[in-house]
Order: C-alpha cells, then structure tokens, then sequence
C-alpha cells in the first residue's frame, strides 16, 4: 500500500506549492499586463489540481484501508472457523480414543476370563479321562474271563453244529446207496440240498 501512495502521490507537494507561489509573487510584473493574468491562471489552475490529485489520494487511501481492513477481518474469521472446526476435530479423536483404550481393556478382561475358564474344562476333561481310562482298564480285567468264556462256548456250539451236519451228510449218502431207484420229484428238496441250505446258516453262526 505505500508504494502505491508512493506511486500515485503527485510530484508536487506544498512546500513545492510555497516555494512557487513566493516564486510567483516574487516575479516583477507589472500590473494590469496580460502578462499577470496568465500567470495568476497559471497558480489558480496549478491550485486546483493539487488540491483534486489530494482529494483522489485520500479517497483511494481510504478506499485502499477499507479493502485492507476487510481482507484482514476474513482472514480472521477465517482463521477461526478452521480453529474451532479442528478443535472440534481433536476432541472428537480424543473422545474415539479414548472409548477405544476402554474397549481394549473390556476385551482383555473378557478374553483373560475365557482363557481361564477353557482351562478350568480342560483340567476337568482331563480328569474326566483319566477316571474313565481307569474305569475301563477295571472293567477290562474283570470282564477277560467272561469274554473267554464265551469264546470256548461259541467254538463249542461250532464244533457240535460241524459234526452233526457231517453225520447227517453221511445217513444221506448211505440211504442213497440203498434206495437207488427211488427217484424224488423235482419241487420237493432232497435232503442234501436242506444240507446245503443250512450250511451258510452255522457258518455264518460260527463266524
């Protein structure tokens, strides 16, 4: 702003003004010569700009303020939303921040708590386990000579079933030896094939 009141303030000021009027009026001329009106024009019309170009330099002066002023003031109101809208801004990150370090520590009581009780069943598991492995290994011991047992029995049962059917076999093949003319019809079964029916039944029995 001051280089362009530098730049539009005249050339001429009033002491310049001064020094010429009293060079005016120091000029010997003789009055009522044309001489002296052009010269007496010559000061009023000099008068009359300096005053106008003063006139138009306090104006822009004033104007050139103002504008000053103004920009100024925006900054400042400017300035001052960006402030308020990031203090806004801090509070609330440090509101998040803070509701995020209380949830952090709620999730590692609740996790610790977790850990503690898939422990606590882990520890009764086990115990349940080792009482059932114990359990099993009594049971085992007692019930070994039942299970045998029952395995001489059924080896029994197979051996009688064996025998009877071999013995049967042979009644057959020597009542066939016999009775060569008897001949059977077709739909009733001979006693061979009963024989043979039953033998996948008492080998499945002993298996």
């Amino acid at each position: 702003l001051s280089q362009v009141e530098a730049s539009i303030s005249p050339p001429e000021t009033n002491e310049n003004k001064k020094d010429t009027n009293n060079e005016g009026t120091s000029l010997p001329v003789e009055s009522g010569s044309p001489e002296l009106n052009i010269a007496s024009k010559s000061f009023v019309w000099r008068d009359n700009r300096d005053n106008e170009l003063e006139i138009r330099l306090e104006k822009l002066n004033r104007i050139l303020a103002e504008i000053k002023e103004d920009k100024i003031r925006k900054i400042k109101e400017s300035v001052a939303r960006w402030e308020a809208k990031y203090e806004k801004r801090l509070i609330d990150l440090e509101l998040s921040m803070q509701n995020f370090e209380k949830k952090c520590k709620y999730d590692k009581a609740e996790l610790s708590e977790q850990i503690s009780r898939v422990e606590e069943m882990s520890d009764v598991n086990m115990a349940l386990r080792q009482r059932i492995e114990k359990r099993l290994i009594a049971h085992g011991t007692v019930s070994q000579p039942e299970q045998n047992r029952q395995r001489i029995l059924t080896m029994a049962l197979n051996m009688l079933r064996g025998i009877l059917y071999y013995t049967a076999q042979i009644r057959d093949a020597f009542l066939n030896m016999n009775r060569p003319a008897l001949k059977q019809k077709e739909d009733t079964p001979t006693p061979t094939a009963q024989a043979k029916e039953e033998q996948p039944q008492t080998i499945k029995g002993s298996a």
